[in-house]
């Protein structure tokens, strides 16, 4: 058991117009051990000694001249607040006036007689001086908490700053594609990230990521994930199959420099304006949407999903492979890309998910409008559903041809 701590060289004023109460209590408090007693006869008394020295607690009487018990603890609180303790003599036992002076009192003794006083009173001090003590201990706590928690906002703020750098859609011109691109960040930092590249005079690379993790971890790890994802798209377009060697080369840089158990779910397109293929590897947690012939087909041709934490020494080399599939992307038809922020937001009242068949619904039926405005109402109708109450990132990506624009 944790011995009691020792309050015993507390100051302490004892307040009441009895000689001989106030001078008994403050025999009694030094016989106890208390070392710093002195008394005061009232309370412009009182008031005028606590003006000349600091008291930790001040035991008082109710019922005195000049300056009763109440208006002395009204005009205490008024001029120390909480930082001073405050205890109740009186022998006014009504439940009523037990209640109304705990309002502003610590706590309150029942003046009967003495022996009873002298019982109660030393309890009564110990736990107040405890209380007191605790709830010190707690506001310090709470203030460092909210210190803590100012210069989090601040590191926050920065950690926006920086994935706002990248976060933009580069700007990117072609003759051929049309992109469009949604991205806002819930009220905590995520890891989405998007990225367009042109990676020569007829090829456009793009990337959409989503790092595990959030807040100045997440954001960290963005950094690290732009620069290698930037350099290895430049890297693997100069290779046999680039979507599918473009995420061989950033899952083996992220093993190297992601902590364990932290990875990307990725998908990488490359845009042939000369003949409007796309090749695409498909590593991403949610499927290509490919709209077209009033129809929506899912393109998913990934297996290793985590890119980052697998490698040949884990996973036979036989299923550690990266696929790439290239499809014409005719004038009219679009893809659209999406983090889990869209089909995982719930409807606030009923908790429904707004999913992946609303979603894809939804771009069924704005398919034979512009690019732009098609994304444009599918947000409205997801904003509608989950009432603007969204705690994740979402990101959306589309692309569509030209109209207008063929090869031979």
């Amino acid at each position: 058991m944790v011995p009691k701590k020792n309050y015993k060289d507390k100051h302490i004023l004892v307040v009441d117009d009895s000689p001989v109460i106030r001078t008994l209590i403050q025999k009694c408090l030094i016989e106890e051990g208390y070392q710093y007693v002195d008394i005061a006869e009232n309370g412009k008394d009182a008031l005028q000694k606590c003006d000349q020295k600091s008291y930790d607690l001040i035991l008082t009487d109710f019922d005195m001249p000049e300056m009763n018990g109440e208006e002395l603890v009204t005009a205490l609180r008024h001029r120390y607040g909480d930082n001073i303790i405050i205890i109740v003599l009186s022998a006014q036992a009504s439940k009523q006036k037990i209640v109304e002076m705990m309002r502003k009192a610590d706590d309150y003794i029942i003046k009967d007689d003495i022996e009873i006083i002298k019982a109660d009173i030393f309890f009564v001090l110990q736990k107040c001086f405890e209380n007191h003590e605790t709830k010190k201990e707690n506001e310090r706590l709470l203030a460092e908490l909210m210190e803590r928690d100012k210069h989090m906002q601040i590191e926050l703020e920065t950690a926006r700053a920086l994935l706002g750098e990248f976060k933009e859609l580069h700007r990117v011109t072609s003759k051929t594609f049309q992109l469009a691109f949604y991205n806002t960040m819930s009220n905590t930092i995520g890891g989405d990230f998007f990225t367009a590249q042109r990676l020569d005079n007829s090829h456009i690379g793009v990337l959409i990521g989503d790092i595990s993790g959030h807040g100045i971890p997440a954001a960290l790890l963005m950094l690290v994930f732009k620069n290698a994802a930037l350099e290895a798209i430049q890297e693997g377009f100069k290779r046999e199959k680039p979507t599918a060697s473009t995420l061989k080369i950033l899952n083996d840089r992220l093993n190297v420099l992601f902590p364990e158990t932290k990875y990307a779910t990725i998908s990488y397109l490359i845009l042939d304006e000369e003949t409007n293929k796309i090749c695409y590897t498909n590593e991403f947690q949610n499927p290509i949407l490919y709209c077209h012939d009033n129809t929506i087909d899912e393109l998913d041709n990934g297996k290793i999903k985590l890119i980052g934490i697998y490698n040949e020494e884990i996973m036979p080399p036989e299923t550690f492979l990266f696929n790439e599939d290239c499809f014409l992307l005719k004038p009219g038809e679009k893809i659209f890309l999406f983090t889990d922020g869209i089909i995982e937001a719930r409807n606030p009242e009923t908790g429904e998910e707004f999913g992946l068949e609303r979603l894809k619904h939804l771009l069924l039926q704005h398919a034979s409008l512009p690019l732009s405005e098609a994304m444009k109402q599918t947000l409205k109708a997801f904003y509608t559903f989950t009432r603007q109450q969204v705690t994740d990132d979402i990101t959306f990506l589309g692309i569509s041809t030209l109209k207008g624009v063929t090869h031979e």
